[in-house]
């Protein structure tokens, strides 16, 4: 489970960096994996796609977003990167602090990875509030609230790309407070 370079230190148990082109095909092969795991107890309407669908979708439209977004350099997105080259985890937040998405590899739950990719990002964004939105009903929800993300108004109707294929996913936005990013960031905020 090595890294080859990027921070380490006192604040990280794996090396983060930037993301790079080269890593476009492990970010997106992250988001599968972690989408088909996190995804496949959600309601589907039997009539149509589901999470195939979506994760179809993805596999065609996903490599050149994550391509655009690198080149243009405005969003933050950080990996974790094996020896092998593997992307084992990444995070990607938008230059107005929204993180849109946070994945890592299955065999990385409860090691540290997700831990170290947010304070990554946390430390990007400045003395900023934090927010995003998730899936309301599954563990990516709990993950956020165990690093002190707190749910922000009423539950949201599911996204587009996912009604489409016949997805039940409601969410929710969640909001991490300047105080709690400074907690987390500090140590005194413990995390999973």
């Amino acid at each position: 489970m090595g890294a080859v370079s990027g921070e380490v230190g006192p604040r990280y148990r794996f090396a983060i960096e930037r993301a790079t082109l080269d890593d476009v095909p492990g970010i997106v092969n992250v988001l599968m994996d972690a989408s088909r795991w996190t995804y496949r107890h959600l309601p589907v309407d039997p009539e149509k796609a589901g999470v195939r669908g979506l994760l179809g979708d993805w596999a065609a439209r996903k490599p050149h977003e994550y391509e655009t977004l690198i080149r243009a350099g405005s969003d933050n997105i950080f990996v974790h990167r094996l020896e092998s080259g593997r992307i084992a985890g990444y995070i990607h937040a938008t230059a107005a602090a929204e993180c849109v998405a946070w994945h890592i590899g299955d065999e990385f739950h409860g090691t540290g990875l997700a831990g170290s990719l947010l304070r990554r990002m946390l430390e990007e964004a400045g003395d900023s509030e934090i927010r995003t939105q998730t899936t309301r009903f599954g563990k990516p929800y709990s993950t956020f609230l165990r690093f002190g993300f707190r749910p922000e108004g009423d539950l949201t109707e599911t996204p587009p790309p996912m009604a489409t294929v016949g997805i039940d996913a409601v969410q929710q936005r969640l909001r991490l407070s300047r105080q709690a990013r400074r907690d987390l960031l500090s140590g005194r905020l413990a995390d999973a």
